[in-house]
């Protein structure tokens, strides 16, 4: 199964005063699955909220994925006896959605005078054993 596409389809966004916030809230959840021709359709909302009660950002669209016959088959009884989307699957699903979301939302965001948004971070750190024998670092 892989992932074919996403598509933003709805973006909302409102600035209730002109205050420092105290916190943001994320949210992202899956509303729909579901068998679109060839491919799956996963229909997804984001909001950002601001606290308290300062402002939000709501996006909405969809992940496409696509994979064979019997991937498509599997994804959907999962779907349609847990609500869940398959484990492997996940974890991507949601850094498309928070990835998009996020550098949307940072224009949003500023066009209606609130903070940005926390962008993902995709950081990966390994030591190597090269790494631990190095005695200088020119960081």
């Amino acid at each position: 199964m892989e992932i074919t596409g996403i598509d933003m389809l709805r973006t909302e966004a409102e600035r209730k005063k002109l205050v420092p916030h105290k916190s943001i809230g994320i949210s992202l959840s899956v509303k729909e699955v579901k068998k679109e021709d060839d491919r799956i359709l996963i229909g997804f909302e984001h909001i950002v909220k601001y606290e308290p009660e300062i402002g939000y950002l709501k996006f909405s669209g969809n992940v496409y994925l696509s994979g064979n016959e019997n991937e498509v088959k599997a994804l959907m009884n999962e779907w349609k006896k847990t609500k869940q989307i398959p484990e492997g699957m996940g974890p991507l699903i949601i850094e498309l959605i928070s990835t998009n979301s996020a550098y949307n939302g940072v224009l949003v965001a500023r066009a209606i005078n609130l903070p940005a948004p926390a962008l993902p971070l995709n950081a990966r750190t390994e030591l190597r054993p090269k790494d631990l024998n190095q005695k200088d670092s020119n960081i």
